[in-house]
């Protein structure tokens, strides 16, 4: 819902054509619910809920293909549309938003409910009390209960070691990941190369992630399952394994795009980084199979709130990263490339530390 009325927003102040600027407050919607990020976090938690660990991660894989199909698709459909009437995809956008909330009322309630206490009800009004201070007393007590459970439940998690490192390498290899977007600019800068041609670096990346969602990362997930099935904490395991080889291809592939002389180097950079695309899935898989169930949606929150936030802060740093890297010369061009780097190399040491061998739900 929050979703619906943010773009409904939009298109009225489009078609209104009232001040840009009031687009901004379109933004209110979000306060409600969430917005994408809520939604991303509740949908990744029914994912978890609704399947076993062994296959968790391969499913997450398949929800990741959706998206990149919808990021291949969308921009050149949208291209051609837009030349013949903007409106025309602004439309077509709202009627594939209107149907979610209806979509999302069908989405099963996966939390059991049966260890669940019930809660003694201490804001009953008493003595023919008038019921509005009741309302009001509840509405007091709900937000407090909501914040403490939340600062508990949060404290809880990063108390321990293992999921405190897993949600820090998460968080570092996103934004690092996030260095990606200017691969355009550095290529077209240090090779001297139309930008015109250079994006289409960004068709082969995502094709890239592509093939590895869809057939690539699956099998191997099959493989390292068929592997660790005789261990009691196979599923652990296999996660922690796939994370720890998918961050290795990642480091390996910034360590090529920042040393290649050559554009056919970079091609086979990303190519290599792209490998590493199953990183996050297996983190996310491995984390709701270490904690317990009524604590998953606070754990992929969490994580939705990191890529939120490392969005955020990439954005304004790579800026400055990539507007020293213009001014230098040579290999130097890939600043951007050896900050990220260094994240992921750091990252890559740290997650070696991680130790699924005596695994207790954290609840």
């Amino acid at each position: 819902m929050p979703s619906t009325g943010y773009s409904d927003g939009i298109l009225f102040i489009c078609w209104i054509e009232a001040g840009v600027r009031l687009t901004l407050f379109s933004s209110i919607f979000t306060c409600f619910g969430g917005g994408n990020t809520v939604v991303t976090a509740a949908s990744m938690m029914i994912l978890a809920d609704s399947t076993p660990d062994v296959s968790r991660s391969r499913i997450f894989f398949y929800a990741s293909t959706s998206l990149t199909v919808g990021q291949i698709l969308g921009p050149p459909l949208g291209a051609v549309l837009m030349a013949k009437d903007p409106w025309i995809t602004d439309m077509i956008g709202f009627l594939c938003v209107v149907p979610v909330p209806g979509i999302a009322c069908l989405a099963p309630e996966t939390l059991d409910n049966t260890n669940l206490s019930a809660i003694p009800d201490e804001d009953s009004p008493r003595n023919g009390d008038v019921v509005r201070y009741s309302i009001m007393t509840r509405l007091v007590r709900s937000v407090q209960h909501v914040f403490r459970h939340a600062v508990t439940t949060l404290a809880s998690v990063f108390h321990s070691r293992n999921l405190a490192v897993l949600i820090a390498t998460y968080f570092t290899v996103d934004f690092a990941r996030e260095t990606l977007s200017l691969i355009m600019r550095c290529v077209s800068a240090r090779f001297k190369i139309p930008l015109a041609k250079a994006s289409y670096i960004l068709s082969f990346k995502a094709t890239g992630h592509l093939l590895a969602f869809a057939v690539l990362l699956p099998l191997f997930d099959t493989a390292l399952a068929r592997y660790y099935r005789h261990s009691s904490l196979g599923p652990h395991k296999k996660d922690l394994t796939l994370a720890r080889i998918s961050i290795v291809f990642i480091t390996s592939g910034y360590a090529i795009l920042v040393l290649s002389p050559a554009l056919v180097g970079i091609l086979v950079g990303i190519g290599v980084s792209t490998l590493g695309t199953g990183f996050q899935a297996a983190i996310k898989s491995l984390l709701s199979s270490m904690v317990d169930k009524d604590m998953v949606g606070t754990v992929f929150t969490t994580l939705s709130l990191m890529d939120t936030v490392g969005a955020l802060f990439a954005g304004r740093i790579d800026a400055l990263v990539i507007k020293q890297a213009l001014r230098m010369e040579g290999v130097w061009q890939s600043l951007p490339f050896i900050f990220a780097l260094v994240l992921c190399a750091v990252s890559t040491l740290v997650l070696g530390y991680v130790r699924v061998d005596h695994v207790v739900p954290l609840s």
